[in-house]
């Protein structure tokens, strides 16, 4: 039996080439112990981010799925495919350029899921 995630963390890229590791870095580095997926759909980059995404993903196959767009389809239809492919209970769209600081997504789903 799989087991339940708790958050799909679904991140549009658009030549974000220069923020997308540190994104994907402070989002290991603070997850906690929540049970996560992320997806990255990137809308057709053509500066390099690819490359690092699937550098990044070398490392961290087990949590992360790249999208690659043949066009750029634009922030809305991208955070669609992205969410379409998720599987957790709870979805949070981020900006490639966010950082995840200290439990902000444990104290995220814990005061969301205590209020219904």
């Amino acid at each position: 039996m799989l087991e339940e995630i708790d958050l799909s963390i679904v991140i549009v890229t658009w030549n974000s080439c220069d923020e997308i590791n540190d994104c994907l870095e402070s989002i290991i580095k603070n997850i906690n112990d929540l049970k996560y997926e992320i997806i990255v759909v990137d809308n057709n980059s053509s500066d390099g981010t690819l490359e690092k995404l699937r550098i990044f993903r070398e490392k961290n196959s087990d949590i992360l799925k790249i999208i690659i767009n043949k066009e750029n389809s634009g922030y809305t239809k991208a955070c669609n495919t992205g969410i379409n492919s998720s599987s957790g209970r709870n979805i949070l769209l981020l900006n490639p350029d966010t950082k995840i600081i200290g439990s902000a997504l444990k104290d995220l789903l814990t005061k969301l899921n205590s209020n219904s």
